[in-house]
Protein backbone atom coordinates (compact mmCIF):
# COMPACT_ATOMS: atom_id res chain seq x y z
CA UNK A 1 0.00 0.00 0.00
CA UNK A 2 0.80 3.28 -1.04
CA UNK A 3 2.30 5.08 2.29
CA UNK A 4 1.64 8.69 0.58
CA UNK A 5 -1.97 7.99 -0.05
CA UNK A 6 -4.16 10.76 2.30
CA UNK A 7 -7.51 9.28 2.60
CA UNK A 8 -9.10 12.60 3.95
CA UNK A 9 -8.95 14.04 0.82
CA UNK A 10 -11.22 11.64 -1.34
CA UNK A 11 -14.73 13.21 -0.15
CA UNK A 12 -16.41 9.43 -1.15
CA UNK A 13 -14.61 8.22 1.63
CA UNK A 14 -15.42 10.59 4.23
CA UNK A 15 -18.69 10.83 3.24
CA UNK A 16 -18.84 6.61 3.56
CA UNK A 17 -17.16 7.07 6.97
CA UNK A 18 -20.12 9.77 7.96
CA UNK A 19 -22.47 7.68 6.98
CA UNK A 20 -21.50 4.97 8.92
CA UNK A 21 -20.67 6.31 11.68
CA UNK A 22 -24.20 7.87 11.89
CA UNK A 23 -26.10 4.48 11.11
CA UNK A 24 -23.72 2.67 13.64
CA UNK A 25 -24.71 5.20 16.08
CA UNK A 26 -28.19 4.48 15.69
CA UNK A 27 -28.17 0.84 15.75
CA UNK A 28 -26.82 0.61 18.98
CA UNK A 29 -28.91 1.82 21.71
CA UNK A 30 -31.77 0.23 20.35
CA UNK A 31 -29.89 -3.06 20.46
CA UNK A 32 -29.23 -2.77 24.04
CA UNK A 33 -33.02 -1.50 24.61
CA UNK A 34 -34.37 -4.76 22.63
CA UNK A 35 -31.51 -6.79 24.71
CA UNK A 36 -32.70 -5.03 28.29
CA UNK A 37 -36.32 -5.49 27.07
CA UNK A 38 -35.83 -9.34 26.60
CA UNK A 39 -33.97 -9.95 29.77
CA UNK A 40 -36.85 -8.36 32.09
CA UNK A 41 -39.61 -10.64 30.02
CA UNK A 42 -40.68 -14.00 31.52
CA UNK A 43 -39.84 -16.86 29.28
CA UNK A 44 -42.99 -18.33 28.57
CA UNK A 45 -44.08 -14.36 27.39
CA UNK A 46 -41.28 -14.79 25.50
CA UNK A 47 -42.82 -18.03 23.21
CA UNK A 48 -46.38 -16.87 23.72
CA UNK A 49 -44.98 -13.75 21.73
CA UNK A 50 -43.44 -15.74 18.90
CA UNK A 51 -46.30 -18.03 18.58
CA UNK A 52 -48.89 -15.20 18.38
CA UNK A 53 -47.36 -12.43 16.44
CA UNK A 54 -47.59 -9.95 19.26
CA UNK A 55 -45.28 -7.32 20.14
CA UNK A 56 -46.03 -5.73 22.95
CA UNK A 57 -45.59 -7.59 26.35
CA UNK A 58 -48.61 -5.96 28.12
CA UNK A 59 -50.62 -6.91 25.67
CA UNK A 60 -49.24 -10.79 25.53
CA UNK A 61 -49.52 -10.78 29.12
CA UNK A 62 -53.35 -9.67 29.07
CA UNK A 63 -53.88 -11.85 26.54
CA UNK A 64 -52.56 -14.89 28.96
CA UNK A 65 -54.59 -13.95 31.52
CA UNK A 66 -57.75 -13.76 29.45
CA UNK A 67 -56.87 -17.34 28.43
CA UNK A 68 -56.04 -18.79 32.11
CA UNK A 69 -59.50 -17.23 33.09
CA UNK A 70 -61.18 -18.74 30.44
CA UNK A 71 -59.79 -21.98 31.45
CA UNK A 72 -60.47 -21.45 35.55
CA UNK A 73 -64.53 -20.88 34.39
CA UNK A 74 -64.83 -23.60 32.04
CA UNK A 75 -62.99 -26.07 34.73
CA UNK A 76 -65.24 -25.15 37.34
CA UNK A 77 -68.48 -25.69 34.96
CA UNK A 78 -67.46 -29.19 34.47
CA UNK A 79 -66.05 -30.16 37.74
CA UNK A 80 -69.48 -28.64 39.56
CA UNK A 81 -71.15 -30.69 37.23
CA UNK A 82 -69.84 -34.08 37.89
CA UNK A 83 -69.84 -32.77 41.91
CA UNK A 84 -73.81 -32.22 41.95
CA UNK A 85 -76.19 -34.96 43.38
CA UNK A 86 -78.10 -36.51 40.26
CA UNK A 87 -81.53 -37.80 41.01
CA UNK A 88 -81.92 -41.67 39.87
CA UNK A 89 -85.48 -41.12 39.02
CA UNK A 90 -86.47 -41.57 35.24
CA UNK A 91 -89.31 -38.58 34.97
CA UNK A 92 -90.61 -40.40 32.30
CA UNK A 93 -91.56 -42.92 33.84
CA UNK A 94 -95.15 -43.75 35.01
CA UNK A 95 -96.41 -45.79 38.20
CA UNK A 96 -97.15 -48.48 35.76
CA UNK A 97 -93.77 -48.90 34.24
CA UNK A 98 -92.74 -49.05 37.72
CA UNK A 99 -94.77 -51.56 39.04
CA UNK A 100 -93.79 -53.82 35.89
CA UNK A 101 -89.70 -53.61 36.90
CA UNK A 102 -88.13 -56.11 39.01
CA UNK A 103 -88.22 -55.42 42.25
CA UNK A 104 -84.52 -54.39 42.68
CA UNK A 105 -85.13 -51.74 40.72
CA UNK A 106 -88.28 -50.86 41.89
CA UNK A 107 -86.34 -50.26 45.18
CA UNK A 108 -83.33 -48.62 43.64
CA UNK A 109 -86.01 -46.22 41.64
CA UNK A 110 -88.22 -45.17 45.06
CA UNK A 111 -85.01 -44.88 46.93
CA UNK A 112 -83.86 -42.10 44.15
CA UNK A 113 -86.94 -39.77 44.31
Amino acid sequence: MDKNLNLNQNTEINKALQEFEEQDGLQAPSQVTQTEEVLGVPKITQLMMRWFHIKKRKTMEYLMLAIAVIFLVTSFYFFSRTLSPQSNSNPNLSQEDINNLPPEFQRAILNGK
